[in-house]
């Protein structure tokens, strides 16, 4: 089993500012936090895989174009083209990748915060 993260003041603190990312998170997704709240190692690593997941398709999907709206037109490609860089360099989160990993990791997020077998949610490599 997984034990809360280190007693103390300090830790208390890191406990509720992850609490409250985690928190902020689900809600940008707008989906429900499957969990009481208790955070441990367990549910420290899943949410940073969900980070990471969230992360790496926000940034594909930075080089996706828009839809036009109607015919594209030469304009239209252009001004993609030019906010595709913006949109990299701005690097924000997508609420679909969000869902998209809220979704992929709920299982191990769940097990987790039941502190059900935390090691297992370690990186490989």
């Amino acid at each position: 089993m997984s034990n809360p993260v280190a007693k103390g003041d300090a830790a208390e603190k890191s406990q509720d500012e992850l609490r409250a990312m985690i928190e902020s998170f689900f809600r940008f997704a707008h989906v429900q936090v499957p969990w009481d709240g208790t955070v441990n190692d367990g549910v420290a690593l899943v949410f940073h895989q969900m980070l990471l997941e969230t992360a790496k398709c926000s940034n594909a999907m930075s080089f996706v174009p828009r839809p036009a709206g109607g015919p594209p037109s030469v304009l239209w490609l252009a001004t993609q083209l030019a906010t595709m860089g913006y949109r990299d360099i701005e690097n924000k989160f997508t609420i679909s990748c969000a869902k998209t990993a809220i979704r992929n990791f709920r299982l191990d997020f769940e097990l987790a915060s039941t502190g059900i077998a935390a090691l297992m949610f370690m990186p490989c490599a």
